[in-house]
């Protein structure tokens, strides 16, 4: 509900500016008034949201030292058996920065990060660290490796320096373990308790730069609201390879894309690399579409009983009288659509709708489609807008 509000009121703000900028133009009249009128059904939805519990109290270990920057590549390239992984990889890790590794499974990804660590050896390029760089690896598994014989704050109390000691139950409160779980053995824990238990291991480690390879694997809800606010939280560098959109959205400064072989960086964090991944996608789209007898058709011939400025201005006018048109369809696409939506949010807030598996999964497969379909019609508006 808070990632659905925080939507909304992007498009709230996009909306608004356009009323503001052509609300005063006769030509543009007609659409700042639906665009009114969309905002106010968008205010509409916005849900009213319980109070907050109090957040992290627990102030990490300050990392070790270090200068501006902690880490460079230079178009890097590896390859397992002559075959490259990925190529052209470039990236400065500098203090404080939040760098998120996404791409498909199996695009190269946790190769990507072990090559970060020094793991693995480039085929090509240069990687370059920091003398001052102190790192902590957390990868997949590290929750597996879990010594099964030790409670919960001892295996804490193993890896943390001393002056930190008596504050490890206020750490393990943040991380959803309160009073007896501390002594709980952990061959005896979930697989979400395990990742909690080993992420704060890792948070404890003088570190300035963390590397962690799908740290959200196995956590619930809860566990995974606790890593976003820790990670945003630790002074230090870190970079993270996640499916999680509300991680990526919530904490990362850049986003590093591992794809068919090539690794391309976005500046702009979560919303830049949406964008650029919407603009492929459509340019792709666009490619597709076009048929080989347009592009092969030869231009006709001007005639010169009928000036080009003519027949560039029924065009212009063909256009505009398109772009209203799919303008409308767009916007009672989006109002049957939003109805729709809330028809499936009121049926999954009942809890006797689970009862049946089958029907909730089809709801919810519904719910999801129309939102991404939802997402779709939003970014069309805007283009039309």
């Amino acid at each position: 509900m808070e990632a659905q509000n925080a939507q909304l009121d992007r498009r709230i703000r996009q909306l608004s500016r356009f009323v503001e900028r052509f609300g005063a133009k006769n030509t543009k009249a007609s659409q700042a008034q639906s665009k009114r009128k969309l905002i106010a059904r968008l205010e509409e939805r916005r849900v009213i949201l319980p109070r907050r519990p109090r957040g992290l109290s627990f102030q990490f270990p300050a990392p070790p030292h270090a200068g501006r920057a902690l880490l460079l590549l230079r178009d890097v390239a590896f390859a397992y058996d002559r075959t490259d992984v990925f190529s052209g990889a470039r990236l400065e890790i500098e203090r404080g920065d939040k760098v998120a590794i996404v791409g498909a499974n199996g695009a190269g990804k946790t190769t990507l990060l072990r090559v970060i660590a020094g793991q693995l050896t480039p085929r090509s390029g240069a990687r370059e660290a920091s003398p001052l760089a102190r790192m902590a690896y957390f990868a997949q598994h590290a929750a597996e490796i879990l010594d099964g014989t030790v409670t919960v704050l001892e295996a804490l109390e193993s890896v943390a320096p001393p002056q930190w000691r008596p504050r490890l139950r206020s750490l393990l409160g943040t991380f959803l373990f309160s009073g007896d779980d501390v002594h709980k053995l952990c061959r005896v824990l979930s697989g979400g308790e395990r990742q909690r238990v080993a992420l704060a291991r890792i948070l404890l480690e003088p570190a300035n730069l963390l590397l962690l390879d799908e740290p959200t694997h196995h956590l619930d809800l809860g566990g995974k609201e606790v890593l976003e606010e820790a990670l945003e939280r630790y002074p230090g560098a870190v970079v993270v390879v996640t499916h999680e959109r509300s991680l990526m959205a919530r904490l990362a400064t850049r986003i590093l894309e591992v794809e068919h072989g090539r690794v391309r960086l976005y500046p702009g964090g979560y919303e830049d690399y949406e964008e650029g991944r919407l603009l492929r996608q459509r340019e792709s789209d666009a490619t597709l579409s076009e048929s080989p007898a347009k592009k092969s058709r030869p231009s006709p011939r001007r005639s010169p009983q009928q000036p080009s400025t003519g027949r560039g201005g029924r065009a212009r006018r063909g256009a505009e009288h398109g772009r209203k048109r799919d303008l409308a369809r767009v916007e009672r696409d989006l109002e049957v659509h939003e109805a729709r939506l809330r028809e499936l949010e009121g049926a999954l807030a009942r809890p006797d709708l689970y009862r049946d598996g089958a029907e909730a999964r089809a709801r919810l497969a519904e719910y999801e489609q129309l939102r991404a379909e939802v997402e779709a019609l939003w970014q069309r508006l805007a283009e039309l807008g």
